[in-house]
């Protein structure tokens, strides 16, 4: 499994990675997908991986 929210040492027994993404009621429909950059530069910077929201934004008329 690919890490989620961390990465690990290979001297860690077992991985457990959790997922939430709370985000407030009014803009949940805007929600298009969400997802963790697990890129060399963001193991790198932190052993927390950032979790990034794909959001729909529209103008209001």
């Amino acid at each position: 499994m690919a890490a989620q929210v961390g990465h690990y040492s290979p001297d860690e027994t077992q991985r457990r990675p959790v997922v939430y993404g709370l985000v407030a009621q009014d803009i949940a429909e805007w929600v298009e997908g969400a997802w963790a950059d697990d890129s060399q530069a963001a193991q790198e910077a932190s052993d927390h991986l950032p979790f990034v929201l794909d959001l729909l934004m529209r103008a209001d008329t």
